[in-house]
């Protein structure tokens, strides 16, 4: 009537139920501090991969103006030798009837073997004329005098560089170089003390006192050079963060420096100290009107845009 009782009562409670694995909270620290780590550390591996890949658009976007100045000089040069050859084509054709009959026959034959030129025959014939203006020039410099030779008149590439070779001794160096009067009637200021170059240079703004020149190019600062002094001396440098400025303008009142920077940025100087806008193109050239009110800029997407200034 009633139940057995287990027969075995101390078997039955040897096998305890499987529960959830319990942790400390040493433990659980210990993870997030682990978990936090190994995420600090993906976060720095990030970081610095963003600043490489930005650092790499930068100079792309270098790369890329500097080309297309060259594509925008080539174009350029190439139009003008079309228009040079079609006006030189009317010029014949003008003259052509006025020649003799064996002449014009002359005449249009030379010209349709001229059209008929390809680039590598006219690479063979700059080639040999330029071979042959070495061979004139070698024989020249034999009959120079004694300490002038050929390697003062040769420069890379087989170019000619008439002052390229030491003074002579009897000669005082030019103390001074004047100014060609019939472009300027100011003095030029050149400084031959340092010769070095750290970077290219790509805009120069002389302000309207004539005490101060601005220079700015492939370099992340803009440097101010004294004029009044018996040499040119840096007074200051304007350091920004875009790696290139590519035009410079200055306020008629001479208070204000405006500099196209080739990260698309126009940066205010000497005032306020701050950027004025952004582009969506590195900007390229600039100017200020004479009444100090407008800023007009063109950037490399075919743009030119017109700013208010307000100060």
């Amino acid at each position: 009537m009633y139940p057995s009782p287990a027969r075995h009562p101390a078997a039955a409670g040897s096998q305890p139920a499987a529960g959830p694995i319990k942790f400390t909270i040493s433990d659980t620290l210990e993870r997030i501090k682990e978990e936090f780590n190994f995420l600090q550390a993906q976060y720095h591996s990030l970081k610095l991969e963003c600043e490489k890949l930005a650092s790499e658009k930068t100079e792309m976007q270098r790369h890329y103006v500097m080309y297309y100045e060259m594509s925008y000089g080539l174009n350029v040069e190439m139009h003008k030798q079309t228009e040079i050859a079609k006006r030189l084509s009317g010029i014949i054709g003008q003259v052509l009837p006025f020649l003799a009959q064996e002449h014009q026959q002359q005449v249009a034959s030379a010209v349709e073997r001229a059209k008929q030129v390809t680039m590598s025959e006219l690479n063979a014939i700059i080639g040999q004329q330029q071979q042959h203006g070495l061979q004139q020039l070698l024989i020249h410099a034999s009959g120079l005098p004694h300490g002038v030779g050929a390697g003062a008149l040769l420069g890379a590439g087989g170019l000619l560089f008439p002052g390229a070779g030491p003074p002579a001794p009897h000669l005082p160096p030019p103390a001074h170089k004047d100014s060609d009067a019939e472009k300027s009637d100011q003095d030029l200021v050149v400084d031959v003390a340092n010769e070095q170059r750290d970077s290219y240079i790509r805009s120069v703004k002389l302000l309207p006192d004539g005490r101060t020149l601005l220079v700015g190019g492939e370099a992340s600062n803009l440097s101010i050079w004294d004029l009044t002094a018996p040499a040119p001396r840096m007074r200051a440098e304007l350091t920004s963060s875009a790696p290139a400025c590519y035009a410079l303008a200055i306020s008629p009142d001479s208070k204000v420096c405006f500099s196209c920077c080739s990260d698309g940025d126009i940066a205010v100087w000497d005032l306020h100290n701050q950027t004025l806008s952004k582009e969506s193109s590195s900007v390229l050239s600039c100017d200020i009107s004479a009444d100090d009110k407008y800023l007009v800029t063109g950037s490399g997407d075919k743009k030119a845009t017109l700013y208010e200034v307000l100060y």
